[in-house]
């Protein structure tokens, strides 16, 4: 395990000084998966090098919490949780949980020996992506998705006051229909903090993180915290790191003013239109209508589009294309601020994941729904290159303790001890 280890550390010093200036092919052009096996394409995003053609880039799909001497037959996780009751803000005099940690990044150790071995193979050698950006988020799992291809979803808008500003602010509240016929919470956590790599940095790191759940899910976390519970979070809650790779060229395309209580507003009563449940066409057609209204007032956005040539600020797009180019900007900038993805795996990650559903609701986002000034961004837009963007998902399982006692790896599961192996 140390030589795949210092293999890989060579390999991704190789990659990131010695081919700055190359980036991953669109697969659609050369599709270097093909040339791996099955078990690998589903462990792995994998691209060809632009210039080397011995060299496979690789983006994990599958990640767990970091752990403190792996190899130590009791490794300690990177994780901790724990509740506490706030005397200010919106949830004065009650329970929240609080749980941090790492994720690790790097990938499942047995699968990253077996993609190395299969690179040999072909006389070809592997490496770590390097990532522009990354956002980790947390997602809701377990829900039932409809005949009609929708969840069933309630939402109402409730009001806070902040007892410390005496702000009022008003946030959606969703409740969805997980397969054992329950209403949950579509948002456990309220607040998240993930620590962003630095630019150009290796997908194959630790990710600390930090979240703060909403009241009245104490409970119900501690309980998924006990011994037994071998997929105890990942049973409801998942997280999920999308990757920026390093891209050819970014291009700033418009400025955008945001009034952020407006446009969560505006955004819930689009999703209310859409039964609360939207699929990734209904967002996109979305940010469509708000670019094109350009009426602050009512959406909460206003665009100044950036003439691709003089690089002045002007209030119509310069052509159809400049027009799409804001569009999947401006989406791209501010989707995940106002709406949650809602997933359904079938089962947990310990299982051989398979997604098969995807739907968006209304985000409760706090943070940006208190902000009393508009916020004015940039917003770029990426040379097209034909792939979708990666993803590693976060196991947060195989994990017992917590709430005043240490939190330990769960070595007696099968499948949890399988994912620390290095042998195979």
């Amino acid at each position: 395990m140390k030589k795949l280890a210092l293999a890989i550390s060579a390999l991704s010093a190789l990659g990131i000084s010695g081919l700055t200036s190359a980036v991953p092919v669109d697969p659609s052009d050369v599709n270097v998966e093909k040339d791996f096996s099955v078990d690998m394409q589903a462990q792995f995003h994998l691209y060809a090098d632009s210039d080397d053609s011995k060299l496979v880039w690789y983006v994990p799909k599958q990640g767990i919490i970091g752990l403190l001497n792996p190899a130590h037959p009791n490794p300690r996780p990177r994780f901790s949780a724990y509740t506490s009751v706030p005397f200010t803000g919106l949830f004065a005099g009650q329970t929240l949980t609080y749980i941090g940690g790492a994720f690790s990044t790097t990938g499942i150790q047995k699968h990253l020996k077996m993609l190395e071995q299969e690179a040999i193979s072909q006389g070809k050698r592997i490496a770590p992506a390097q990532a522009a950006k990354a956002e980790t988020r947390f997602l809701l799992t377990g829900a039932e998705v409809g005949n009609d291809g929708r969840m069933d979803v309630d939402c109402t808008t409730e009001e806070y006051t902040n007892n410390q500003t005496g702000q009022t602010i008003r946030i959606p509240k969703c409740f969805v229909k997980t397969r054992d016929g329950e209403k949950v919470q579509t948002e456990l956590f309220y607040k998240f903090r993930s620590f962003t790599p630095q630019a150009n940095s290796s997908v194959s790191q630790y990710i600390p993180f930090q979240a703060v759940s909403f009241p009245g899910v104490d409970a119900t976390l501690m309980q998924l915290m006990q011994p037994g519970f071998a997929s105890n979070l990942d049973a409801v809650v998942q997280a999920q790191t999308a990757w920026d790779l390093t891209m050819e060229k970014r291009i700033n395309v418009a400025r955008i003013t945001i009034s952020w209580p407006k446009l969560i507003d505006h955004a819930a009563g689009y999703s209310k239109e859409k039964s609360n449940s939207m699929n990734q066409q209904e967002v996109g057609q979305y940010f469509q209508q708000v670019v094109q209204q350009q009426n602050q007032q009512q959406t909460g956005v206003q665009v100044q589009y950036i003439n691709p040539e003089t690089g002045q600020l002007q209030q119509e797009p310069v052509d159809q294309n400049h027009q799409q180019q804001v569009q999947d900007a401006v989406q791209q900038t501010l989707q995940s601020q106002v709406f949650a993805q809602v997933v359904d795996y079938g089962q947990s990650q310990l299982g051989q994941q398979q997604q098969q559903q995807g739907q968006y609701v209304p985000r409760a986002n706090f943070e940006k729904a208190t902000m009393t000034s508009n916020e004015v961004t940039i917003v770029s837009w990426k040379r097209a290159t034909g792939f979708a963007q990666p993803t590693t998902n976060m196991t947060i399982d195989c994990l017992s303790g917590g709430f005043g006692t240490p939190v330990v790896w769960d070595n007696d599961t099968a499948g949890c001890k399988e994912l620390l192996e290095s042998d195979f």
